[in-house]
């Protein structure tokens, strides 16, 4: 399949390991999703959700079957390891400008995703790069056992590969913890648009994240060519 690409990395004990990228196979939505919500909704600033539906509806965790996963196969007779995943989705020029309301009486993580998709629509990736549609990433998640190996900027990385198989020249995602927008960075992702999370409100003026006081989100492009 042509976004299969395979990497090999030395961890910090020496060992060589052999990872493989590639969507997310069928077989194993719900451990994607159950991935998800153990190590990334756990640390994540923002606490960013699939919603509601995923829980019921496991295969909704792959989205338009573009997400992508890492698996460690280094031990060829196992099955492989999911070490990482991006949830990946495609935006079109329409969606992006729909502003939605962030009122009080949403539940929290209604209030998020509304949040976070009306910073997608400011930034407007489709009006600068002129494009009808672009590719968005919500939730990159590596498995704490695998930290520190750079596969987060391979998983980036990819994302030209899924460009290419499925003819979209731009990716634009919100970046919200400094170590995930260092990351986009080694991987070519530029700023296009950056806040701080105490300047968010909802319908009455009220914080929406007053526990990330000081911290800054960023929406980082890159484009394909």
């Amino acid at each position: 399949h042509g976004l299969v690409s395979s990497s090999k990395i030395i961890n910090a004990a020496g060992k060589k390991l052999r990872f493989v990228i590639q969507e997310i196979p069928e077989d194993r939505y719900e451990e994607a999703l159950d991935h998800l919500c153990d190590n990334y909704l756990r640390y994540e600033d923002m606490r960013m959700s699939l919603g509601e539906r995923s829980k019921n509806d496991p295969a909704s965790v792959a989205y338009n079957r573009i997400s992508i996963c890492v698996l460690d196969v280094t031990e060829n007779n196992k099955v492989p390891v999911l070490a990482g995943l991006n949830i990946l989705r495609v935006i079109d020029k329409d969606t992006s400008k729909i502003k939605r309301p962030i009122t009080s009486d949403m539940v929290k993580t209604q209030k998020i995703i509304n949040y976070v998709q009306n910073a997608a629509g400011e930034a407007d990736p489709c009006e600068r790069y002129g494009v009808d549609y672009f590719l968005t990433g919500t939730g990159l998640d590596i498995n704490p056992h695998y930290s520190r190996l750079g596969l987060g900027t391979h998983l980036l990385l990819t994302r030209k590969k899924v460009g290419e198989t499925y003819n979209i020249s731009v990716t634009s995602t919100m970046f919200s913890s400094l170590l995930a927008q260092k990351t986009a960075a080694k991987a070519g992702f530029v700023d296009s648009l950056e806040r701080g999370w105490d300047e968010a409100t909802d319908d009455h003026g009220e914080p929406l994240f007053p526990g990330l006081k000081g911290l800054r989100w960023k929406q980082m492009d890159k484009q394909r060519y």
